[in-house]
């Protein structure tokens, strides 16, 4: 008996994996993919051409990385219900907005207005019952206590040159739970009243 038949999880079902920079969300997708038979739907930075210059200015270029990590994800989003289902996705096209949209406006390395033409694309796009929503999502936390642990195994993995970057800047604002809470209302409540 597969673990599709045992759980009664159909071939075209469509699971998300979220969660903070470096916490296993790439490890637990292929792991689940495995286990299940599904496909995967990995992040894509390598290829961001904004990835550089927003790690050296935040307030100049994360409009600009948010919209375009909103069009690939939209992008992979139809590709994946195209294909029928039975795939495992890491990253959500909500935790763009619900988290990190949103901390950047937060912090204020992204302008109100800025901000305002994001949630309004996104929102245009995403939270409509024309999109293709997930049929379930998971979302990784790990204690605050246990984060430079996490960072430290990213900078080994990924070995990217930019990672320290992330962890003294960004990991505060998801840590501390308004992020993390407004995404979870995002992605739950805005889901099931889509679909």
């Amino acid at each position: 008996m597969t673990l599709n038949e045992k759980y009664n999880i159909p071939n075209d079902t469509i699971i998300t994996i979220g969660g903070m920079v470096g916490i296993g969300k790439s490890t637990i997708t292929n792991s689940l993919a495995d286990a299940l038979n599904f496909r995967t739907s990995l992040e894509k930075v390598d290829t961001n051409p904004y990835l550089d210059k927003f790690y050296h200015d935040f307030e100049r270029w994360s409009f600009h990385l948010q919209i375009y990590f909103l069009a690939e994800r939209f992008k992979e989003q139809k590709k994946i219900f195209q294909y029928g289902g039975g795939f495992i996705q890491d990253r959500s096209i909500y935790e763009d907005t619900g988290i990190f949209a949103k901390m950047h406006y937060e912090k204020g390395t992204m302008s109100p207005t800025d901000y305002e033409t994001y949630s309004s694309l996104f929102e245009a796009m995403v939270l409509t019952p024309f999109f293709p929503h997930p049929d379930l999502l998971i979302y990784l936390e790990v204690r605050s206590s246990k984060c430079s642990t996490v960072f430290k195994c990213a900078d080994v993995r990924w070995s990217n040159k930019h990672q320290s970057r992330i962890g003294k800047k960004c990991t505060r604002a998801i840590r501390s739970g308004s992020t993390t809470s407004t995404f979870a209302r995002y992605s739950v409540s805005q889901s099931k009243s889509m679909t």
